[in-house]
C-alpha cells in the first residue's frame, strides 16, 4: 500500500537529505539527551552509564558527519 501524498512529500524530503547532515543532526541529538541523562541520573548508575554512552556515540556522530565532508 503506498503512503498518502502528505506523507510521502515529507518522507521524500527526508530521503534527499545528504547523508553527512544526518550523521550531524543524529549525533547532535544524541549528545544532547546523553548530556541530560549524565545530568539528572545519580552518578555511577545504570541510566547515568547510559548517558555516558549516548553522548559518546553522539560525539562520534558529529565528528563522522564533518569528517565526511572535509576534502584534504
Amino acid at each position: 500500500m503506498e503512503p498518502r501524498s502528505w506523507v510521502r512529500r515529507p518522507l521524500d524530503r527526508v530521503r534527499a537529505v545528504e547523508p553527512f547532515i544526518r550523521r550531524i543532526v543524529a549525533g547532535g541529538l544524541a549528545l544532547v539527551a546523553g548530556l541530560w541523562l549524565v545530568r539528572l541520573t545519580v552518578r555511577w548508575t545504570a541510566p547515568w552509564a547510559a548517558g555516558v554512552v549516548l553522548a559518546l556515540v553522539g560525539v562520534a556522530g558529529l565528528a563522522v558527519g564533518v569528517e565526511r565532508q572535509l576534502e584534504y
